[in-house]
Order: C-alpha cells, then structure tokens, then sequence
C-alpha cells in the first residue's frame, strides 16, 4: 500500500521484509502510525500474535468485534491463502454493524491488495486483535451499494492517506555504540552502551541474548542476570524509534566469571587398617567440582587421634577419588585440594 509509506523492504517491529509485502510487518508498519507501541520484540510469525496481544493486553483485546485499526486476525489455515503461519491484515472502515469490514494486507506470494468481507465469508477473520484501534470518526452519507460477491478485490474504495510527504519516519535509528561489559558476576553480565539518535527520537533499546529477545530498556544499559557460571552469551541491543524503525544488532560475546571450586567430602567404602576392624573404618572419599582438567594436590587432615594435623598427601586428575584412609570411631577429618578446604566430617 504505496499511499500509506509502507516499505516492504524496511522492517517495521522486528517483522521480516520481502519484495512483495509480508503480512505482519504491514501490519506492524500501519499500527506504529497508530501510535502504538511495539508489544514485544518477537511476535513471530501471524499466528502467534493472538497470545502476544493476549498476554501483553489482556482477553479483552482479543475478541470477534471489528474496530477501524484493529488487527484481523486468521490462525493456521483458518480461512482460503492462510498457511501454517497464519495470517494478519488492518481494518480500515466497518460498516454494517459490524458485519462489512474493509482491509489492507500484505502477502509473501499476492503482494499488497484491498478487499472488502463479510460475516459468515470464508475469508472473514478468526478473531480481531486490539492493540490501539483508531477513534471513530463521523461517516459521510454514502448511496446504498450494490450487491457485491462475498469476498473480492475493491480497488475503488479509498483510504485516506495517513502521512504526507516529510512527515513520515522512514529512518532506523543509529546503531548503539561503544557496547562494552560493564561487570560481570557468575550469573550475570551488565552492558553499557552509548546512545543512538534519530531524526525522530529513540524510544528505547531492544536487548538480546543468544539471538533472543529479552526486554526493551530505554536505559543505554542492561544487565543480563539469571545466567549459567563459566558460560560464554552472544549480546545485543538494537535502537528503535516511535515509527517501529529498527536498527542493526550491536552484538558482542562475553561469559559470566567461572564458577566457584568446590571440594565435597564423603564417607567412601570400608577399609580395614591397623587397628580399626570395625565397620567404621573407611575411605574418605573426595569429589572435585569446577576444577580445570589437569593433576590437583590434594592434602588430608585429622584431628584425631594425635598427631593433629596433615597426615597424607596425594595428586590426581579425577574428579573423585578414594584415598585418605582415617577411620577410626570420632576421627575429625577433612582435605584441602589445591588449596581449597572441603567440609569437615567426624566419623
């Protein structure tokens, strides 16, 4: 819909682009205009925007009632052309009580085109999605129309355009610069970036994880948190303005500090030993979590029977091990591995 200023090749809330049109970014494009805000940074494709809505809105916006710039709505296959993907067009006038409602849609395959259906069509929308519908406007006294066949092609009707030429924003902002870790813990990292501009205004800053959306900020920092310790995420965020105009990811990787070593001591198989033939004799047995690969030195310790103190010393590269042998009834014991102290057992 040339009139309108859509762009097919310009993404308009995320939405893919195609030389023919796609049905979720016309959409996208013609709400922005609206005045609506982006609900989420992935809707997917049209099928999913019913629980985005949903979710963001509440049921109420999701109903069977037309409103001038809502959503018409068809979930996978729900009516003629609609795939697995599902499909969106915008409502440009309702007539008839609700039961006559005139689009505007973008197709992956037809391209842009106009049509007017009616209740109980096989083209007539699912449901309608009401993210912020147009107010109403006085309708101009208009002669009784014929008869027209269910659903067709209606060139002749006319939609008023909604921007003229220079008041349209065309251009995406700047894409955030100097991205940089600010700090970082063992589950989480905090990014710092500095601020994009626009002819227009930024409105915020989409962050991503992992090619994931995961909030919008209109901070120039997030912080990631609820991460995995000594693991490696691919960051981004991306600047949008009021229009839905969206710029490139600035994108770094970064990984959250390495996890604490920690030393787990156990009580291991029985052992008789010199002086100890009672069940209580036994290994202590000594697990390795987060260390590196490679040899580690591990110490143990006694307190009891005399002499206090390191009693054995050994290297391994396995990450449990069965090798200080100190059992004997009311033993106090314990290791060091590489210089990291386990917990304290008393036998």
């Amino acid at each position: 819909m040339s009139h309108t200023g859509f762009n097919p090749n310009r993404e308009y809330w995320g939405q893919k682009v195609n030389p023919k049109g796609n049905c979720t970014n016309y959409v996208a494009f013609r709400l922005s205009r609206n005045g609506a805000r982006q609900l989420a940074g992935s809707f997917g494709d049209a099928v999913g925007w019913r629980s985005v809505v949903q979710s963001r809105l509440g049921s109420k916006a999701v109903n069977g009632t037309p409103k001038v710039g809502a959503i018409a709505w068809w979930g996978a296959f729900g009516a003629p052309e609609v795939s697995a993907a599902g499909h969106v067009a915008y409502v440009e006038k309702v007539t008839d009580g609700g039961r006559t409602v005139y689009l505007s849609e973008s197709h992956f395959g037809i391209g842009s085109r106009r049509l007017i259906v009616r209740s109980g069509d096989a083209y007539w929308p699912d449901r309608f999605l009401h993210i912020k519908d147009k107010p109403k406007s006085k309708p101009k006294p208009k002669p009784k129309p014929k008869p027209e066949p269910a659903t067709e092609l209606e060139p002749e009707f006319e939609i008023e355009p909604e921007f003229t030429e220079g008041v349209s924003d065309e251009g995406a902002p700047s894409v955030p610069g100097a991205l940089k870790v600010s700090s970082k813990t063992t589950s989480s990292i905090s990014l710092a970036w500095s601020p994009s501009s626009d002819d227009g205004g930024v409105a915020g800053y989409a962050v991503y994880r992992n090619g994931s959306f995961i909030a919008n900020t209109t901070s120039t920092a997030y912080k990631f948190s609820s991460l995995s310790c000594g693991a490696s995420y691919k960051l981004g965020v991306a600047a949008y303005d009021n229009a839905g105009n969206r710029s490139a990811t600035a994108s770094l990787t970064a990984s959250t500090s390495a996890c604490a070593k920690v030393v787990e001591l156990s009580k291991g198989s029985p052992v008789n030993v010199t002086g100890c033939k009672s069940s209580s004799c036994a290994y202590m047995r000594v697990t390795l979590k987060n260390f590196p690969s490679g040899s580690h030195s591990v110490t143990c310790y006694a307190d009891y029977p005399p002499p206090t103190g390191a009693f054995y010393q050994y290297t391994t590269s396995s990450t449990t091990s069965n090798v200080c042998v100190y059992g004997y009834p009311g033993t106090h014991v314990w290791v060091k591995v590489d210089g990291v102290e386990s917990n304290h057992l008393t036998w």
